[in-house]
């Protein structure tokens, strides 16, 4: 079990709901290199999280806003900035044979008017230190764009990521014509939307419904 240093998901939750840009980004790097935090704790204990018991206390629907937008803007920062720590940790992992490189492709993206793209940037580098070849779009990724590239890429998996119900039924349109198209590659779908109405996953003939790093394992697991 992840026991992460009380003080260090203080610190940083402190510094977040500041939206102290530089001094959390700084923070983070730190403990990543000198080994306080790993890249599990990192996005188990304080990415995800934070992204998922977000809220604001303030009275203005506007200023809500902009600081939901700037708190996305800073976990992007520090997920984009430990890229490289993480390509590195991959390589690591599977020289000590922590993890198998599997021969399994992940496409990732988010249907047509999910603008909410970082749970979907967030689980491709799960997928990516689990092993797996992963190409991540990002948001509002138009359907025909879906099926092209599915065509071109053939991956294993496709993985919508949905954080706003009402774009449920954008996801239910992509599995749809993903079928329709014979596609041969199983469907994941995870994000907020699916979380708060998870008996949905089953109603638009998607495959799994994946949303946490242990799910993800258990999946890469099967497929060594």
């Amino acid at each position: 079990m992840i026991k992460l240093d009380i003080k260090i998901k203080e610190t940083f939750n402190g510094m977040m709901k500041k939206l102290q840009r530089e001094k959390v980004i700084t923070f983070i790097k730190s403990k990543i290199e000198n080994g306080e935090v790993t890249y599990k704790e990192l996005y188990q204990e304080l990415l995800i999280p934070y992204l998922s018991n977000w809220h604001c206390d303030e009275d203005i629907q506007e200023l809500c806003i902009f600081k939901e937008h700037v708190s996305t803007s800073i976990i992007r920062s520090i997920i984009e900035i430990n890229y490289p720590y993480i390509v590195q940790n991959r390589m690591k992992l599977i020289e000590e044979g922590t993890i198998t490189e599997l021969r399994k492709k992940v496409f990732i993206a988010c249907p047509a008017g999910e603008y909410h793209e970082i749970g979907a940037r967030i689980v491709s580098d799960i997928f990516y230190l689990n092993g797996y070849d992963v190409l991540y779009v990002g948001a509002n990724t138009p359907l025909n764009e879906i099926i092209k590239m599915t065509k071109v890429y053939v991956p294993d998996y496709i993985a919508l990521s949905v954080s706003d119900p009402y774009n449920i039924i954008s996801a239910k349109k992509v599995i749809q014509k993903l079928k329709e198209n014979n596609s041969q590659s199983k469907i994941i779908v995870g994000g907020r939307a699916f979380r708060l109405n998870p008996h949905i996953f089953s109603q638009i003939k998607a495959d799994f419904l994946l949303d946490t790093f242990h799910e993800i394992e258990k999946l890469a697991e099967g497929d060594k």
